[in-house]
């Protein structure tokens, strides 16, 4: 009790008129004074600090002769008749000493803390304890006259920036306890060449070994679990990346700039957390995806101007903004069915693009997306398409003729704008939005058909450019709708209605127009009359309800299409002699006296539709099995 009173009073002493950061000092068999603090009064163990607590100036050396020259830290010091073992190197201990030459820590030293040797610009030597576990954050940061270093390997920690901007350093070994190469940890090592990752480490952490421009090569360990935004950035020579199938993140930029990289292969099996990798890898020619991987993460391959060609997997979903951006040198692209989202900006600026194959699966073409791609000359928009974001083709000067499929709804700002479309441009029927410029300075536009019943509304300029007396022809009986709301044309033609529907083998059935199209009512009800043994199938247009209504706007030919009735011999409704009673009421089918036996519906294909009655049908003929009894017919109307 008696020196712990005493250890109290002295570190409350003041010598220089301020309270001392540390419990006492002693000179080394170097002959350098140093500072410690005790860490353990039990184990008696110390650490190594610095004397003045003020952080301000220098971390605590202001006023205090830093040590410089080559310096030998014993592994004990005596203080109070106590003998104390050096346990750790302290935050900032020997903060910017930049008069250190080599550093010599004996074995008894297992703990080297944050920003302990940060700044130490002329220490070019360094021996490490044999028992070393931790290196803190900034623990070396700066130190730019270390060449290479060698890392006991029972080092399992190193923190963030422990050797950022030691730009002389050429080579360091990773030891085989590591798990992580913690952020920032070798950020802007300019002179590192190569780095051999062991086999424990799981993650890659954002900025690891950014801005190592002289780093040619870096294995990725087998069981890799996640490499984060920017840990490769800039990393111009970096030639070849292997990325394993147990990376299942990639982050923002991991890999933007390497402008070196000549091969990739990327074969992950799964990718969340999607963010942009390989920006700018300049020198890439061929990119092969593997199967597997789901996500190609945001900015993958921005600025890759080298890439002509790209091989993607039928299991990807997802291609992510800014995905291919910049890809100047890409000549075509096809795009796997499995694919719903393309992001924004994915293809912008891909200079060198030719040919796009857009999969039926994509509902949306963002903002952007081919926004500069100069040498499309054609693409083909899917049926399932609703909307075109603003810019989608904005500056594709090649691109001379589209095809806008019913299902669109929406053209964003500038959607089209300056590209070289010729011809006809036809607006779809269920078309509700043009944006602004949306058609700006297309001016090889010679004439505008629009099969929409309800004028789309525009956006300021949607058409500036185009010729104000090109024909615009319209739907009969819209005249003063359009005019009053496209101001901007002058030579509006209503479109005159031909409606035909026919059977597409009159021996299989025939086709009744129950309700005819005029210019005031633009619909039209047909029903599908098949002959006996046969059925009705489907319309034309994909539809299947019989009767069925459409909206005609100016000629149109509806076909009816039937096939041979498979039902044939199996009892209708109400003639059954199996003891229980199915019926059609509405859109319901009703089963009565079937007690607790299974249902099964099946439709005339034989496909299974549902197992219960309790909900509605579509229009048509189903077959109705109750337990195991014969199917029986019925016909929902």
């Amino acid at each position: 009790m008696k020196k712990s009173i005493i250890t109290l009073i002295l570190c409350a002493l003041t010598s220089v008129g301020t309270v001392r950061a540390y419990d006492f000092s002693a000179v080394t068999t170097s002959g350098h004074t140093l500072y410690y603090n005790i860490e353990s009064a039990i184990a008696q163990t110390v650490e190594v600090t610095y004397p003045n607590p003020d952080p301000v100036y220098s971390y605590g050396w202001n006023g205090f002769v830093k040590p410089v020259g080559d310096l030998v830290v014993d592994d004990s010091v005596v203080w109070g008749g106590v003998t104390y073992h050096v346990d750790a190197i302290g935050e900032y201990a020997f903060y910017a000493c930049n008069g250190l030459t080599s550093v010599t820590l004996p074995n008894s030293v297992a703990h080297i803390r944050n920003a302990a040797f940060q700044g130490c610009t002329a220490l070019n030597a360094f021996n490490f304890p044999a028992y070393l576990t931790t290196i803190g954050n900034n623990a070396f940061s700066w130190c730019t006259g270390f060449t290479t270093l060698t890392l006991p390997a029972s080092v399992n920690s190193i923190g963030s920036s422990a050797f950022s901007d030691c730009s002389n350093l050429s080579s360091i070994n990773i030891p085989p306890l590591l798990t992580e190469i913690a952020p920032y940890t070798f950020h802007s090592c300019s002179s590192l060449t190569t780095v051999q990752l062991p086999d424990s480490v799981h993650h890659i952490r954002s900025s690891a070994f950014g801005h190592c421009t002289s780093l040619t090569s870096i294995n990725m360990p087998p069981a890799l679990y996640s490499i984060e935004a920017n840990a490769f950035f800039n990393c111009i020579l970096l030639d070849s990346i292997t990325i394993p199938q147990s990376v299942n993140t990639l982050q923002t930029y991991a890999f933007s700039f390497c402008s070196g990289l000549t091969t990739v292969h990327y074969n992950a099996r799964r990718v969340n957390n999607a963010g942009s990798v390989f920006q700018n890898d300049t020198n890439i020619t061929t990119v092969t995806i593997g199967d597997g991987v789901l996500i190609v993460p945001t900015a993958l391959f921005n600025g890759c101007y080298k890439i002509t060609e790209i091989m993607l997997p039928n299991t990807l979903t997802t291609i992510s903004s800014y995905a291919f951006q910049g890809c100047r040198g890409l000549r075509s692209v096809v795009i796997p069915n499995s694919v719903t989202v393309v992001g924004i900006s994915a293809f912008e600026g891909c200079s060198g693009l030719t040919a796009v194959t857009l999969p039926d699966s994509l509902a949306t073409i963002k903002e952007n997306t081919f926004l500069g791609c100069s040498s499309l000359a054609s693409i083909t928009i899917p049926g399932s398409v609703t909307a075109i974001g603003a810019g989608a083709f904005c500056g594709c000067t090649s691109l001379s003729g589209i095809n806008l499929e019913e299902s669109l709804r929406s053209i964003g700002d500038s959607a089209f704008k300056g590209c070289g479309l010729a011809g006809e441009l036809l607006i779809p029927w269920r078309m509700t939005t043009i944006g602004s410029q949306g058609f700006m300075g297309c001016t090889g536009i010679e004439s505008i058909t629009s099969r929409c019943m309800s004028v789309p509304t525009t956006g300021s300029m949607a058409f500036e450019g185009i010729g104000t007396d090109i024909p615009v022809n319209i739907p009969c009986g819209k005249l003063e709708s359009y005019s009053s709301s496209w101001p901007y044309f002058h030579n509006f033609h209503e479109m005159e209605l031909v409606f035909q529907a026919t059977s597409d083998n009159p021996e299989q059935g025939t086709v009744d127009v129950e309700q005819a199209p005029s210019c005031s009512y633009h619909g039209a009800t047909v029903r599908a009359i098949p002959n006996p043994g046969f059925r009705f199938d489907h319309w034309s247009n994909g539809d299947n309800h019989n009767p069925t209504s459409v909206v005609v706007i100016d000629t149109m030919t509806l076909t009816a299409f039937f096939d041979v009735d498979t039902t044939t011999g199996i009892p209708d409704a109400g003639v059954s002699t199996t003891g229980i009673n199915v019926y059609a009421q509405g859109d319901l089918i009703v089963v009565e006296g079937a007690s607790h036996e299974p249902i099964r519906i099946y439709d005339v294909a034989g496909r299974l539709i549902a197992t219960t009655v309790s909900r509605p049908f579509n229009k048509g003929v189903y077959l109705v099995q109750v337990g195991t009894r014969p199917a029986i017919k019925v016909a929902v109307r």
